[in-house]
């Protein structure tokens, strides 16, 4: 068992960043990859394989992680791979080739590594590809290890499908119309407990301040070493959603961690 992680920091978003791609087709950026925005992104303006996404980030930053959000990879039967470096273009790999499992959103985690100079690949095994390389959104940064477990009173599947049914005026069954795969909920974590003072202070706050009560969406990995629950959920808060961080026992020692949620993206069922 793993405790949660949450994906939310960015190297794509570094202030003054230059990213540039292998090729860009008509009206796509590779700049796009990091708008939040999982319905625009980037693509490939060709069908050979690799392709790639380049950031220079002017200085040093840190990754461990990356989460791609609305890519083909799996549809291509593709894979991704990561580069970091301190050299323009980078060599030294992070991430050895992998294959995605999933094209809504997908996540690997890696050793941190801090480099000025970082590449993301994009690779068809049995090149060239079937259709030209796209992604949404790229999270490729610092994972925030979440220290609790979510309260047992969360469906850890977070899946739903709303079905509206259509019937007759006498009441007969005609059929229904599936309408996407919803995910919403609370993540309570710790439970009453909640979590400590020191870990909301030092990493958690940095995460409530700068991205969810903005509204920004984030990945979430409820447990990283079952392959149940290791799917990656891109999420964010609900525009009418508290999200109030209260003491415990009437403590300074441990506060409460709830984040409502509801999917980033709707998927077609």
């Amino acid at each position: 068992m793993a405790t949660p992680v949450i994906l939310y920091r960015n190297i794509f978003r570094t202030a003054g960043a230059v990213i540039t791609s292998s090729g860009t087709d008509t009206g796509y950026s590779p700049a796009s990859v990091a708008d939040h925005r999982h319905y625009v992104g980037w693509q490939g303006n060709v069908l050979t394989s690799p392709q790639w996404i380049n950031i220079d980030a002017g200085s040093a930053v840190s990754a461990d992680s990356i989460l791609v959000v609305n890519h083909n990879m799996v549809a291509n039967a593709g894979q991704l791979k990561v580069y970091a470096d301190t050299v323009n273009p980078p060599t030294n790999v992070a991430q050895a080739a992998y294959t995605p499992t999933s094209d809504v959103a997908d996540y690997k985690a890696f050793s941190v590594l801090s480099k000025r100079y970082w590449r993301v690949e994009f690779i068809d095994p049995a090149a060239p590809f079937t259709t030209k390389p796209f992604a949404g959104e790229i999270l490729l940064g610092m994972k925030l290890d979440i220290p609790e477990y979510a309260a047992p009173d969360l469906d850890p599947f977070m899946h739903a499908i709303e079905a509206v049914s259509n019937r007759s005026e006498g009441g007969h069954y005609l059929g229904s119309v599936l309408r996407g795969i919803a995910r919403r909920g609370n993540l309570n974590f710790g439970g009453e407990a909640g979590v400590v003072r020191s870990w909301l202070t030092s990493d958690g706050h940095d995460f409530l301040r700068t991205h969810y009560r903005k509204l920004l969406p984030w990945g979430l990995v409820l447990d990283s070493g079952d392959s149940e629950f290791a799917v990656a959920r891109w999420l964010k808060k609900p525009d009418s959603a508290r999200s109030a961080t209260m003491p415990v026992g009437g403590t300074y020692g441990r506060f409460t961690l709830g984040l409502e949620f509801e999917e980033a993206m709707m998927e077609s069922a």
